[in-house]
């Protein structure tokens, strides 16, 4: 989640032991800015293959295409040697500020809750790009909201997976997550 703090800067939330939190955490070790480019708007599979939680080092890209069944066309952003979908309504550039923290929230998540409010780093912008006549897309959370179905079918391909190939449940046949 994105929280507009100024012409250029973002406040994101980031949850500690999640990808990006980790991909974080190597480029503060560097004392750098980490890199970042956000979507807004496109196939809703794109949504879907975000929220999935595989291992660190998945292409959500290519979980996308895999849904698709199509590969995923990208294009390199504006600013910085990054591929992002080709497509996307709206691209917003920049980078995660290294050693950074600000208030961020509380805003609603998807489970109908306010998280608190707390330090969280924050994004410089450097560019957004967008398709002309561009559709801001947004997730509304309240009920009943689009943003469950792109968490919970995820989650519930991902816990059916750690059922089966940790916990050693190899006769389960589905698993239904509900908020």
């Amino acid at each position: 989640r994105l929280q507009l703090k100024g012409d250029d800067k973002l406040g994101i939330m980031m949850q500690p032991e999640r990808h990006s939190w980790l991909i974080y955490e190597k480029y503060q070790k560097m004392g750098k800015n980490m890199p970042i480019a956000i979507m807004i708007g496109h196939h809703p599979m794109y949504y879907f293959a975000a929220a999935y939680t595989g291992p660190l080092g998945l292409d959500e890209l290519e979980v996308a295409g895999t849904l698709l069944e199509e590969p995923v066309e990208v294009v390199k952003c504006e600013t910085m040697d990054i591929n992002v979908p080709a497509y996307a309504e709206i691209i917003i550039e920049g980078e995660v500020l290294a050693e950074y923290r600000e208030d961020e929230g509380p805003f609603s998540e998807f489970q109908n809750y306010y998280a608190q409010e707390r330090k969280n780093p924050a994004i410089k912008v450097n560019a957004i790009t967008m398709r002309k006549g561009a559709i801001y897309k947004a997730l509304q959370h309240a009920p009943p909201n689009e943003g469950i179905y792109y968490v919970t079918v995820p989650m519930g391909a991902a816990l059916m997976r750690d059922l089966k190939n940790v916990a050693g449940f190899a006769d389960i046949k589905d698993v239904y997550c509900n908020f």
